[in-house]
């Protein structure tokens, strides 16, 4: 996996989805993941032993990498909306703190658009229903979406004609 692999944090509203392409990223290159799962190491002094530089280098390397991952990985737009922080593990924390508001907010929209759509008529019923799976999938991903049943109930009030015909009707 290379880093154009990586998802792109545009808006804010894939935070999520982006994180965790990012994490997948940097687990995979044990260089650039050392800085999330090591503590920085102490200040090197004259007394310090050849492993001990050679494990602050690493440290240091890993940083600097996963903040240029992290960077490379933004619009130019989100990147200029967040502090840069020294270390990759505040500036990651600093991202999330951004967008959590983001989040809600996002959640807040798709909850209220997949339970106030109606079938109008245009298209078809099926592009209607999918229309609505979207939105779920969407608000799953937020950890906010519904189970597949309360997604059928959704459907069924959605739609104009009563649902004793439409069940009837998919029943044979």
């Amino acid at each position: 996996m290379n880093l154009n692999n990586v998802l792109m944090l545009s808006t804010g509203t894939n935070f999520r989805a982006w994180r965790n392409s990012g994490e997948r990223y940097m687990m995979m290159h044990e260089n650039i993941d050392l800085v999330f799962h090591e503590d920085e190491p102490e200040a090197l002094t004259d007394e310090s032993s050849a492993e001990e530089v050679k494990a602050f280098k690493a440290w240091h390397m890993s940083n600097r990498m996963g903040k240029n991952s992290i960077r490379n990985t933004m619009s130019d737009t989100v990147r200029g909306s967040v502090e840069e922080l020294d270390l990759a593990t505040d500036y990651m924390e600093a991202i999330e703190r951004k967008f959590k508001e983001s989040e809600k907010v996002e959640a807040a929209r798709l909850s209220k658009a997949f339970y106030d759509l109606k079938y109008d008529g245009s298209g078809g019923v099926r592009e209607h229903i999918m229309k609505l799976i979207n939105i779920n999938a969407s608000l799953r991903e937020l950890l906010t979406g519904v189970n597949d049943r309360q997604v059928v109930h959704v459907v069924l009030h959605s739609l104009p004609f009563p649902s004793v015909d439409l069940e009837l009707a998919t029943m044979h």
